[in-house]
């Protein structure tokens, strides 16, 4: 599915976490052009951001300081908020496939970084395809 063929669909929130600030200023700038997007540079912030707002997908790095981004998605399984979660790690196979366990408990869906903007808005779609909450 080209980048074109995707629906722009503003109703769906999506939070993206990242350390470098680069990346997230434009994954941001790009996403938000189809979702309604919020981002914050480490893990922390993006917990303290879900005590306002609770995004429908929660899309993170893997390998952040402090707060790494597995921390990150235990946390949010704990809350049980129903977020679909996309991990994104320079360890994961440039298909896709969850390679390690720990993605494989967590998360919904691993991408490998560099991550495209338009495969991770497919990806973004894929795992709120089962999802009952999400805004249709």
């Amino acid at each position: 599915m080209s980048e074109a063929t995707l629906p722009v669909d503003k109703a769906i929130r999506v939070l993206l976490v990242d350390d470098d600030r680069d990346l997230l200023e434009i994954l941001t700038h790009y996403l938000e052009r189809r979702f309604e997007v919020r981002s914050a540079p480490s893990g922390q912030q993006a917990l303290e951001l879900l005590d306002a707002w609770i995004p429908h997908v929660l899309v993170t790095d893997i390998r952040m300081p402090d707060m790494n981004g597995f921390m990150l998605l235990q946390e949010i399984q704990k809350r049980a908020l129903g977020i679909r979660t996309i991990a994104l790690s320079a360890n994961v196979d440039p298909h896709g496939h969850r390679t390690t366990e720990l993605v494989r408990r967590y998360a919904h869906k691993a991408l490998g970084k560099p991550v495209e903007p338009e495969k991770l808005i497919q990806a973004i779609h894929e795992v709120l395809q089962d999802d009952p909450h999400t805004p249709r």
